[in-house]
């Protein structure tokens, strides 16, 4: 290589290193609390009950608009606001209160969630409020509004949450950065408000 040819490579790698030390570093990822979901159920959530070595006691249900669930040979039985276990012993003590089973064995899987929502605001194709499903991310969020809008300003979006002690904390989350693989997805608990800004131009 000539002594000209080396001294414009260097200015080349030179100029190159100026323009990545002037490229701004990715936005950080933000400090959230732990996912906290209340797993208890409301109207219209779905269930399996599994009555061990009854399959006439055991099924779908779904939550009704007052709260309750019509089990078999129980009649109603109060279930919003209760937990998973607490739906299980509740329909285990109904059984043996009304001496149809001795010692029942009783275990319920919620389904779906329908009484638990995520908000998806600002510039995306559709705003909306869809269901919470457990495992659901904000990218996944933002895909079932549509996806982003043209004027989505997306490393600003805000994350909304109500911490497990009620307090509201909103966070900046570098959604580019998400899409791109240079940071890791967010998982969504029930409530999360995700609003998207317009870009400023």
């Amino acid at each position: 290589m000539t002594g000209g040819m080396q001294a414009r490579c260097l200015s080349a790698l030179a100029a190159a290193l100026a323009v990545c030390a002037a490229c701004p570093p990715p936005p950080p990822m933000p400090q959230l609390p732990p996912v906290f979901v209340d797993t208890s159920v409301g109207p219209s959530d779905e269930f399996e009950v599994r009555v061990m070595g009854q399959p006439d006691l055991s099924g779908p249900f779904q939550v009704a608009s007052d709260g309750t669930i019509d089990f078999p040979l129980v009649g109603r039985i109060l279930v919003q606001g209760r937990q998973p276990p607490e739906i299980s012993q509740a329909i285990r003590q109904a059984l043996i209160d009304l001496r149809f089973l001795r010692d029942p064995q009783v275990t319920v899987r919620v389904t779906l969630y329908r009484s638990k929502k995520v908000s998806v605001l600002g510039q995306v194709q559709h705003p909306a409020v869809i269901d919470w499903t457990e495992g659901l991310t904000i990218i996944q969020a933002i895909a079932q509004a549509g996806g982003f809008g043209p004027m989505a300003d997306r490393n600003a979006t805000q994350l909304t949450r109500i911490t497990a002690d009620g307090q509201e904390l909103s966070v900046r989350v570098p959604v580019e950065e998400i899409e791109e693989g240079r940071q890791p997805d967010i998982l969504l608990q029930p409530n999360d408000r995700i609003t998207v800004p317009q870009r400023i131009m």
